[in-house]
């Protein structure tokens, strides 16, 4: 026999349905009336406990995710290795010479001409496509970056 775990959701609805029937079966009675009136609030409080109890497990699961990731990006971060064109693209978008003592002048006029060779090819917003190229290159540094940091 197979045992499926009924979800939160499931519960709330088949309270809904026991109480809908209750209310359909009482409301024909003014004595009962008084007895619907003490079962609702008790309808609300499984409710709430069941909701609070879901968003409870649904931060858990985020936390245990967003730790995962973390590790993830830790040892991806650890172990990647930057290039000259890694570097030559951060400096160029940040119009700075910060990392020049990793590459050459011959390297960045190599990489300059590379990138205007393949944005050359596209159609679009020349600064647009230039600046999502750059950025390609140089989020690895400032990822990198970020990890030394912790």
């Amino acid at each position: 026999m197979l045992l499926i775990r009924p979800s939160t959701e499931n519960i709330f609805k088949e309270l809904v349905s026991i109480a809908t029937f209750v209310f359909i079966v009482l409301i024909n009675s003014e004595k009962q009336i008084s007895l619907l009136n003490r079962f609702l609030p008790r309808l609300l409080i499984a409710k709430e406990i069941l909701e609070f109890k879901s968003s409870i497990i649904s931060t858990i699961k985020n936390e245990k995710f967003i730790q995962l990731a973390k590790i993830i990006d830790d040892r991806i971060y650890r172990d990647y290795k930057l290039f000259k064109n890694n570097y030559i693209a951060h400096d160029l978008l940040n119009k700075s010479y910060r990392y020049e003592n990793h590459y050459s002048k011959e390297d960045k006029e190599s990489f300059i001409q590379y990138k205007n060779n393949g944005l050359s090819q596209l159609n679009g917003d020349y600064d647009e496509l230039e600046q999502i190229f750059l950025k390609i290159y140089a989020t690895p540094v400032d990822n990198c970056e970020r990890f030394k940091k912790h």
